[in-house]
């Protein structure tokens, strides 16, 4: 049974969003018209991205093998596999905040150059609070 949404929550811009339980006592934020659809399901949290990043993950079965669906390609209609050479991008370079506006479909290049620019100003990637 998944677990419950929390919120509704107003963000700066004035929009509603909630928030997903994900394991290891993390939240994930989605907007308000990806809520249901969401809460369907149970997320957990994984450390990815070499390490640095934790996002929200699910398993499901497809096509006789167990695959991992991550929310903010689940959030923007884009699942494993669909575009190669296009992702989507965490704005504010948070990857539990799935909202759509914090969300962005780019070309994998695109999605390089963000992210050496990225390191470059000397910014650090933070472990989310437990």
């Amino acid at each position: 049974m998944p677990r419950l949404p929390l919120g509704p929550y107003t963000c700066e811009e004035g929009l509603l969003y909630w928030e997903i339980p994900l394991t290891k006592g993390m939240v994930a934020r989605v907007s308000d018209e990806d809520v249901e659809r969401v809460a369907q399901y149970n997320w957990y949290a994984s450390r990815e991205s070499r390490g640095t990043k934790w996002y929200a993950i699910r398993r499901e079965w497809a096509g006789g093998k167990r695959v991992k669906i991550r929310m903010h390609r689940f959030v923007m209609d884009m699942p494993p596999g669909m575009v190669d050479d296009m992702v989507v991008d965490h704005v504010d370079h948070d990857s539990l905040d799935n909202r759509r506006h914090k969300l962005e479909i780019i070309t994998q290049e695109e999605n390089m150059k963000r992210s050496q620019g990225w390191k470059k100003k000397g910014q650090k990637v933070e472990e989310p609070c437990l």
